[in-house]
C-alpha cells in the first residue's frame, strides 16, 4: 500500500543541505567580520586624513562585501533553477526597496534636509528587502 505523497512532510535532499552549508561557509565569515570592521570603525572612528593606512581601513569594509559577493556568485552557480530564480527574484526585491530609500533621501537632500547618512540606510534596506524577500520565498517552497 503506497502512502499519499501530500502526507509525507517536506524534506530537503543531501544535496541541497551541502548547497546550503558551503553557502554558509563562503558567506558567514565574510559578514561577521565585515560587521565586527564597520562597529569597530564606527566606534574608533580613525580620522582618513591623517594618514594612509587610516584611509586603507575606512575601505576595509569594501573587501569584506566583495568576499560576500564572490561567495554568493558561487553559490549561484551551485543552486539549480528554481533556487537560482527564487535568488534573482530576492535580488529584484532588495534592489527595488534600495533605489526607493535612495529616492526618499534624495528627496531629502533636494528639500536641503541634512542627509549624510543616507549611504548605510541605502545599503541596508536593500540588504534586508534581499534576505527577508529570499528567506520568505524559501522557506514558503520547503
Amino acid at each position: 500500500m503506497a502512502v499519499p505523497v501530500s502526507d509525507n512532510p517536506k524534506r530537503q535532499s543531501q544535496s541541497d543541505r551541502r548547497r546550503a552549508r558551503a553557502n554558509r561557509r563562503g558567506m558567514l565569515p565574510a559578514i561577521v567580520a565585515g560587521v565586527a570592521d564597520t562597529a569597530v570603525l564606527s566606534a574608533v572612528n580613525p580620522d582618513a586624513h591623517a594618514n594612509a593606512w587610516n584611509l586603507i581601513w575606512w575601505l576595509s569594509p569594501a573587501a569584506f562585501v566583495l568576499w560576500v559577493m564572490l561567495a554568493g556568485a558561487a553559490g549561484f552557480r551551485r543552486a539549480d533553477e528554481y533556487q537560482q530564480r527564487v535568488q534573482l527574484e530576492s535580488m529584484a526585491a532588495g534592489f527595488l526597496v534600495a533605489m526607493l530609500v535612495a529616492l526618499v533621501f534624495l528627496l531629502l537632500a533636494a528639500a536641503q534636509i541634512h542627509t549624510s547618512t543616507a549611504g548605510p540606510w541605502v545599503f541596508a534596506g536593500g540588504a534586508v528587502a534581499w534576505g527577508g524577500t529570499l528567506t520568505f520565498k524559501s522557506l514558503r517552497t520547503r
